[in-house]
Protein backbone atom coordinates (compact mmCIF):
# COMPACT_ATOMS: atom_id res chain seq x y z
CA UNK A 1 0.00 0.00 0.00
CA UNK A 2 1.33 3.43 -0.92
CA UNK A 3 2.02 5.64 2.08
CA UNK A 4 0.17 8.96 2.52
CA UNK A 5 3.47 10.78 2.04
CA UNK A 6 4.09 9.02 -1.27
CA UNK A 7 0.54 9.74 -2.41
CA UNK A 8 1.04 13.41 -1.58
CA UNK A 9 4.27 13.50 -3.56
CA UNK A 10 2.55 11.96 -6.58
CA UNK A 11 -0.35 14.42 -6.40
CA UNK A 12 2.04 17.37 -6.14
CA UNK A 13 4.12 16.13 -9.08
CA UNK A 14 1.01 15.68 -11.23
CA UNK A 15 -0.29 19.12 -10.27
CA UNK A 16 3.04 20.72 -11.14
CA UNK A 17 3.21 18.90 -14.48
CA UNK A 18 -0.38 19.84 -15.31
CA UNK A 19 0.39 23.47 -14.47
CA UNK A 20 3.37 23.45 -16.84
CA UNK A 21 1.21 21.99 -19.63
CA UNK A 22 -1.37 24.72 -19.06
CA UNK A 23 1.24 27.49 -19.10
CA UNK A 24 2.83 26.09 -22.27
CA UNK A 25 -0.59 25.87 -23.94
CA UNK A 26 -1.38 29.48 -23.03
CA UNK A 27 2.05 30.65 -24.26
CA UNK A 28 1.56 28.86 -27.58
CA UNK A 29 -1.89 30.42 -28.02
CA UNK A 30 -0.55 33.92 -27.33
CA UNK A 31 2.30 33.42 -29.79
CA UNK A 32 -0.19 32.37 -32.48
CA UNK A 33 -1.92 35.74 -32.05
CA UNK A 34 1.26 37.70 -32.76
CA UNK A 35 1.26 37.46 -36.57
CA UNK A 36 -2.22 38.92 -37.20
CA UNK A 37 -1.56 41.64 -34.62
CA UNK A 38 1.78 42.47 -36.24
CA UNK A 39 0.15 42.58 -39.68
CA UNK A 40 -2.39 45.19 -38.56
CA UNK A 41 0.28 47.20 -36.73
CA UNK A 42 2.49 47.29 -39.82
CA UNK A 43 -0.13 47.80 -42.53
CA UNK A 44 -3.41 48.71 -40.84
CA UNK A 45 -6.78 47.11 -41.42
CA UNK A 46 -7.21 46.09 -45.09
CA UNK A 47 -10.82 47.29 -44.82
CA UNK A 48 -9.65 50.91 -44.52
CA UNK A 49 -6.23 50.50 -46.20
CA UNK A 50 -4.55 53.35 -44.28
CA UNK A 51 -1.24 52.85 -46.13
CA UNK A 52 -2.96 53.48 -49.44
CA UNK A 53 -1.71 50.29 -51.07
CA UNK A 54 -3.02 49.87 -54.62
CA UNK A 55 -6.15 47.78 -54.96
CA UNK A 56 -5.30 44.84 -57.16
CA UNK A 57 -7.39 42.00 -58.46
CA UNK A 58 -6.22 38.55 -57.44
CA UNK A 59 -5.69 37.80 -61.14
CA UNK A 60 -2.96 40.48 -61.15
CA UNK A 61 -0.66 38.48 -58.87
CA UNK A 62 -1.94 34.88 -59.06
CA UNK A 63 -1.24 32.80 -62.15
CA UNK A 64 -3.50 29.88 -61.30
CA UNK A 65 -4.98 27.64 -58.62
CA UNK A 66 -3.98 23.98 -58.62
CA UNK A 67 -6.17 21.33 -57.03
CA UNK A 68 -6.21 17.58 -56.68
CA UNK A 69 -8.86 14.88 -56.94
CA UNK A 70 -11.74 13.74 -54.78
CA UNK A 71 -10.78 10.17 -53.86
CA UNK A 72 -12.47 7.53 -51.76
CA UNK A 73 -10.43 6.48 -48.75
CA UNK A 74 -8.53 3.22 -48.97
CA UNK A 75 -7.14 0.97 -46.23
CA UNK A 76 -4.53 2.36 -43.87
CA UNK A 77 -1.67 0.31 -45.34
CA UNK A 78 -2.84 0.05 -48.94
CA UNK A 79 -0.81 3.04 -50.20
CA UNK A 80 1.99 5.23 -48.85
CA UNK A 81 0.05 8.33 -49.93
CA UNK A 82 -2.59 10.25 -48.01
CA UNK A 83 -4.99 12.93 -49.19
CA UNK A 84 -5.72 16.05 -47.17
CA UNK A 85 -9.06 16.83 -45.62
CA UNK A 86 -10.40 20.39 -45.72
CA UNK A 87 -9.79 20.50 -41.96
CA UNK A 88 -6.06 20.52 -42.70
CA UNK A 89 -6.25 24.30 -43.25
CA UNK A 90 -9.38 25.55 -41.45
CA UNK A 91 -7.41 26.64 -38.36
CA UNK A 92 -5.08 28.78 -40.49
CA UNK A 93 -2.25 26.34 -39.75
CA UNK A 94 -1.23 23.42 -41.93
CA UNK A 95 -2.15 20.16 -40.17
CA UNK A 96 -0.86 17.31 -42.29
CA UNK A 97 -2.31 14.74 -39.88
CA UNK A 98 -5.77 15.86 -41.04
CA UNK A 99 -5.73 13.41 -43.95
CA UNK A 100 -7.09 10.06 -45.07
CA UNK A 101 -5.50 7.10 -46.90
CA UNK A 102 -5.72 7.09 -50.67
CA UNK A 103 -7.13 4.06 -52.54
CA UNK A 104 -4.98 0.95 -52.28
CA UNK A 105 -2.12 1.00 -54.78
CA UNK A 106 -2.89 4.54 -55.93
CA UNK A 107 -0.07 6.39 -57.75
CA UNK A 108 -0.75 10.11 -57.89
CA UNK A 109 0.52 12.60 -60.47
CA UNK A 110 3.37 14.76 -59.16
CA UNK A 111 1.24 17.89 -59.58
CA UNK A 112 -1.07 16.72 -56.78
CA UNK A 113 1.70 16.43 -54.17
CA UNK A 114 1.83 19.08 -51.43
CA UNK A 115 5.15 20.95 -51.42
CA UNK A 116 7.06 22.98 -48.87
CA UNK A 117 6.24 26.66 -49.39
CA UNK A 118 2.73 26.05 -50.71
CA UNK A 119 -0.06 28.36 -49.65
CA UNK A 120 -3.21 26.27 -49.61
CA UNK A 121 -6.69 27.73 -50.04
CA UNK A 122 -9.98 26.11 -49.04
CA UNK A 123 -12.45 26.74 -51.86
CA UNK A 124 -15.32 24.92 -50.12
CA UNK A 125 -16.49 24.83 -46.52
CA UNK A 126 -19.05 26.42 -44.25
CA UNK A 127 -19.83 30.12 -44.63
CA UNK A 128 -17.49 30.92 -41.73
CA UNK A 129 -14.60 28.71 -42.80
CA UNK A 130 -14.59 28.93 -46.60
CA UNK A 131 -11.49 30.68 -47.93
CA UNK A 132 -9.21 29.59 -45.08
CA UNK A 133 -5.53 29.44 -45.99
CA UNK A 134 -2.45 27.77 -44.53
CA UNK A 135 1.27 27.73 -45.31
CA UNK A 136 3.09 24.43 -45.73
CA UNK A 137 6.31 24.71 -43.74
CA UNK A 138 7.11 20.99 -43.88
CA UNK A 139 5.62 17.89 -45.46
CA UNK A 140 6.43 14.20 -45.69
CA UNK A 141 6.34 14.31 -49.49
CA UNK A 142 3.50 11.77 -49.65
CA UNK A 143 0.51 14.00 -49.01
CA UNK A 144 -1.89 15.02 -51.77
CA UNK A 145 -4.19 17.91 -52.56
CA UNK A 146 -7.91 17.09 -52.67
CA UNK A 147 -10.30 18.82 -55.03
CA UNK A 148 -11.50 21.24 -52.32
CA UNK A 149 -8.03 22.62 -51.51
CA UNK A 150 -6.09 24.69 -54.02
CA UNK A 151 -2.41 25.52 -54.19
CA UNK A 152 -1.95 29.19 -55.10
CA UNK A 153 0.61 29.71 -57.87
CA UNK A 154 1.90 33.29 -57.91
CA UNK A 155 2.51 35.13 -61.17
CA UNK A 156 5.01 37.53 -59.57
CA UNK A 157 7.31 37.56 -56.50
CA UNK A 158 5.17 37.25 -53.38
CA UNK A 159 6.04 36.76 -49.72
CA UNK A 160 3.94 33.78 -48.54
CA UNK A 161 3.83 34.93 -44.90
CA UNK A 162 2.47 38.32 -45.92
CA UNK A 163 -0.08 36.86 -48.34
CA UNK A 164 -1.20 34.37 -45.72
CA UNK A 165 -1.72 37.15 -43.16
CA UNK A 166 -3.60 39.23 -45.74
CA UNK A 167 -5.91 36.37 -46.74
CA UNK A 168 -6.47 35.45 -43.08
CA UNK A 169 -7.36 39.00 -42.05
CA UNK A 170 -10.92 39.56 -40.88
CA UNK A 171 -11.79 41.85 -43.78
CA UNK A 172 -10.55 39.49 -46.49
CA UNK A 173 -12.21 36.50 -44.84
CA UNK A 174 -15.48 38.43 -44.87
CA UNK A 175 -14.98 39.23 -48.54
CA UNK A 176 -14.27 35.59 -49.33
CA UNK A 177 -17.42 34.57 -47.51
CA UNK A 178 -19.34 37.23 -49.44
CA UNK A 179 -18.26 35.92 -52.86
CA UNK A 180 -18.93 32.30 -51.94
CA UNK A 181 -22.06 30.69 -53.33
CA UNK A 182 -24.33 27.85 -52.32
CA UNK A 183 -27.86 27.13 -51.22
CA UNK A 184 -26.86 26.13 -47.71
CA UNK A 185 -24.70 27.84 -45.07
CA UNK A 186 -23.29 24.42 -44.22
CA UNK A 187 -21.43 24.21 -47.55
CA UNK A 188 -20.30 27.20 -49.56
CA UNK A 189 -18.06 27.28 -52.60
CA UNK A 190 -15.78 29.90 -54.17
CA UNK A 191 -15.27 29.75 -57.91
CA UNK A 192 -11.95 30.62 -59.52
CA UNK A 193 -13.65 33.31 -61.57
CA UNK A 194 -15.00 35.14 -58.52
CA UNK A 195 -11.72 34.76 -56.66
CA UNK A 196 -9.68 36.12 -59.57
CA UNK A 197 -11.95 39.21 -59.65
CA UNK A 198 -11.60 39.97 -55.92
CA UNK A 199 -9.77 43.28 -55.30
CA UNK A 200 -7.37 43.53 -52.35
CA UNK A 201 -4.94 46.16 -51.05
CA UNK A 202 -1.52 44.60 -51.65
CA UNK A 203 1.73 45.97 -50.28
CA UNK A 204 4.78 46.24 -52.58
CA UNK A 205 7.06 43.23 -52.54
CA UNK A 206 9.78 44.96 -50.51
CA UNK A 207 7.23 45.68 -47.79
CA UNK A 208 6.03 42.08 -47.94
CA UNK A 209 9.58 40.88 -47.37
CA UNK A 210 9.91 42.95 -44.21
CA UNK A 211 6.83 41.21 -42.84
CA UNK A 212 8.23 37.85 -43.92
CA UNK A 213 11.49 38.40 -42.04
CA UNK A 214 9.66 39.29 -38.84
CA UNK A 215 7.26 36.39 -39.31
CA UNK A 216 10.22 34.00 -39.50
CA UNK A 217 11.29 35.08 -36.02
CA UNK A 218 7.80 34.60 -34.64
CA UNK A 219 7.46 31.17 -36.26
CA UNK A 220 10.75 30.18 -34.62
CA UNK A 221 9.29 31.13 -31.25
CA UNK A 222 6.14 29.18 -32.11
CA UNK A 223 8.20 26.08 -32.89
CA UNK A 224 10.10 26.37 -29.62
CA UNK A 225 6.91 26.73 -27.61
CA UNK A 226 5.26 23.87 -29.47
CA UNK A 227 8.24 21.66 -28.64
CA UNK A 228 8.08 22.74 -25.01
CA UNK A 229 4.36 21.94 -24.90
CA UNK A 230 4.92 18.50 -26.42
CA UNK A 231 7.66 17.72 -23.89
CA UNK A 232 5.51 18.95 -20.99
CA UNK A 233 2.57 16.82 -22.18
CA UNK A 234 4.80 13.75 -22.50
CA UNK A 235 6.08 14.28 -18.95
CA UNK A 236 2.55 14.63 -17.60
CA UNK A 237 1.40 11.51 -19.46
CA UNK A 238 4.38 9.52 -18.14
CA UNK A 239 3.63 10.62 -14.58
CA UNK A 240 -0.03 9.67 -15.01
CA UNK A 241 0.93 6.24 -16.35
CA UNK A 242 3.30 5.66 -13.45
CA UNK A 243 0.77 6.83 -10.86
CA UNK A 244 -2.15 4.88 -12.33
CA UNK A 245 -0.66 1.85 -14.14
CA UNK A 246 -3.98 0.04 -14.47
Amino acid sequence: MVSPEKQRDVVEALAAAESIVRLCTEASAKTAELLPVMFVEMYGDPATNPKGWPLRQVSDFVEKFEGGKNLLAGSENGSPFRILKVSAVTSGRYLEEESKPTPDGYQPPDAHLVRVGDMLFSRANTEQLVGATALVESTNGQTLLPDKLWRIVWSEPAEPAYMHALFQSRYVRQELSRISTGTSSSMRNISQGRLFELSLPVAPYDEQRVFGERATTIRSIQSQRAAALEKAQQTFDALMAAAFPY
